[in-house]
């Protein structure tokens, strides 16, 4: 093995390219590379490298056969023979003794510039086939490489995530023991009545009379209400009074509970109100019937019919007032027809002003004739505070303030009573309430708020009195729960929605059966999903159902509750 080594040693010495291609048989035609010099340009000769570089200057673009080679592809072994033109020439397998003598090179490292077919210097090529150099040469056969591939960057494990700390949220039995628990707020010491019931009261527990539907009404007992009343027709009385009265409470029942259907059926029951002959008893129900009439068209969708109905009543109450003639065209007397009108015209004003017919509902207001002109004064400011208009509003709202403060000097004169100092309280909450709502559309945040507080410590209880239902029913104005509905809404334009929460909270606390409404449980129910998470937020909605559920609370719409 040493000889043969050694010969073939002196044999590369002398002509290393005739051993491996031979002499070649003709003269290369232009335009083909010698293999034999395409061999040199690759692998280099100890020797003859100045002579193959010479000769690699005059080299011409080659044949994809070598290609293959350089790519380190295992030529088939041959026994020197010549190559013949039809016949491609049949390389020799390199002695890898004479591969550990030329000069070593990385697999990846670009060639001289006498190769330029290996196509180094396209980018998908030089990206997918650079490789590191090899360590050391090999003693055995060139391996066929395949294109480098990027070894699999191992990740590190991500870092352990502290563990969460959830909290389970409340129940809603458990919400409603510390709602019971939770103390009245002094500033709604006027309007307490916390305790619930003992017992759910039964409709054959309730009475069958007129007061007692009143009542129900007072609770806003809606169901209980209409369910009542037709169990008192289904044993109508002898006076037909009576019966016409029941079916006014009934027919309010029916409307405030959404039954507008059957509601209709109950006027064509009545038939047309201006053949009603009312004689005796409650001198309210004739125009509560009118009034009704108008105010189930509303819920029907039918304004413009509302609006004319609303119209035509109050044409035809003022008309009897003038001729004094209440009694023959109305059945009762001038000061329950005066008082009937306020309410007509002030229902046509909040309707005018809901379909924003400002100027309209400003010149109904001023044929409103009231001794109480601070009421007059403060809905008329309050229709130019919708309209944008606040400097007449501030003007307006400025007037009631002198008035106020001229009847409180009156009746200090004329002697303190409990009548005239409900009424002042009422005032005085009224003008706080006037300037609350300036304040904000003035966009004064913090006196807002601080004007909607005070109302509070004015404002007491109003006993349900049959004048008091029937302004309800149509009106539906609380000067409480007004101030602590704006107030909240102020405090949650100053990103302060806890103290919007606890407002709503200590008002319902207070008495929830006269401010647990359908508008301040939507509006507690969008506070709470602002608040808190899901879980939470839902128990407490289902605590105000519990509470709701507690003091047979009937005329709230489930879906208020947005559960």
């Amino acid at each position: 093995m040493q000889q043969a080594h050694t010969g073939m040693t002196s044999n590369v010495e002398r002509a290393p390219t005739d051993n491996l291609f031979g002499p070649p048989s003709a003269p290369t035609p232009p335009g083909r590379v010698n293999q034999r010099n395409s061999y040199q340009n690759l692998f280099g000769s100890p020797q003859a490298a100045s002579t193959s570089t010479g000769n690699a200057s005059k080299l011409a673009p080659v044949r994809r056969s070598s290609l293959s080679f350089s790519q380190g592809q295992t030529p088939p072994p041959s026994g020197g023979a010549q190559s013949s033109p039809a016949q491609p020439r049949l390389q020799q397998q390199p002695n890898p003794y004479q591969q550990q003598q030329q000069p070593q090179r990385a697999f990846g490292h670009p060639p001289p510039p006498a190769a330029p077919f290996l196509g180094y210097g396209d980018n998908a090529r030089s990206q997918s086939f650079r490789a590191p150099a090899a360590t050391a040469p090999t003693s055995g056969p060139r391996q066929s490489f395949s294109p480098a591939r990027p070894a699999p960057v191992s990740t590190p494990p991500p870092a352990p995530s502290p563990p969460r700390i959830t909290l389970e949220a409340p129940s809603p039995d458990d919400l409603l023991e510390e709602f019971l628990k939770m103390s009245v707020d002094e500033r709604f010491a006027g309007t307490q009545n916390t305790t619930p019931p003992p017992n759910k009261l039964l409709l054959a527990d309730i009475p069958d009379s007129i007061e007692s539907l009143e009542a129900l009404y007072a609770q806003k007992r809606w169901k209980s209400l209409t369910k009542k009343a037709l169990s008192m027709l289904q044993s109508p009385s002898k006076d037909p009074n009576v019966t016409l009265e029941i079916k006014s409470w009934w027919l309010a029942g029916l409307i405030k509970e959404g039954q507008y259907d059957n509601a209709a059926s109950v006027l064509d029951q009545i038939g047309s109100l201006d053949d009603v002959s009312f004689n005796g008893g409650n001198a309210f129900v004739p125009i509560r019937l009118r009034l009704l009439q108008a105010l189930l068209s509303k819920c029907q969708g039918k304004a413009a019919i509302h609006e004319k109905q609303l119209f035509h009543l109050v044409t035809r109450l003022r008309s009897a007032l003038q001729q004094n003639e209440t009694v023959s065209l109305l059945g009762v007397e001038s000061e329950a027809a005066a008082r009937w009108l306020r309410i007509a015209q002030f229902a046509l004003v909040n309707h005018l002003v809901h379909q924003q017919k400002f100027t309209l509902a400003l010149r109904v207001c001023s044929k409103i004739d009231d001794e109480e002109k601070v009421i007059v004064l403060s809905r008329v400011g309050r229709v130019r505070v919708q309209m944008g208009d606040l400097a007449t509003a501030e003007k307006l709202f400025e007037a009631a303030r002198s008035l106020t403060t001229q009847l409180k000097a009156t009746s200090s004169i004329a002697g303190p009573s409990n009548a005239a100092a409900k009424v002042m309280a009422e005032l005085e909450a009224r003008v706080l309430l006037n300037d609350g709502l300036l304040l904000f559309a003035q966009n004064k945040l913090q006196e807002a708020l601080s004007a909607f507080d005070s109302v509070l410590y004015l404002q007491h209880a109003q006993t349900a009195t049959a004048e008091g239902s029937d302004a309800q029913l149509f009106l539906e104005e609380d000067l409480v729960c007004a101030a602590v509905n704006n107030y909240a809404i102020c405090a949650l334009y100053c990103c302060d929605v806890k103290a919007a929460v606890a407002a709503l909270e200590r008002m319902i606390r207070s008495n929830p059966q006269r401010f647990l409404s359908g508008v301040v449980v939507f509006n507690l129910s969008s506070l709470y999903d602002l608040i808190y998470d899901n879980s939470t937020s839902k128990s407490r909605k289902e605590m105000m159902k519990k509470i709701a559920h507690l003091y047979d609370l009937e005329h709230i719409d489930p879906a208020a509750y947005r559960i």
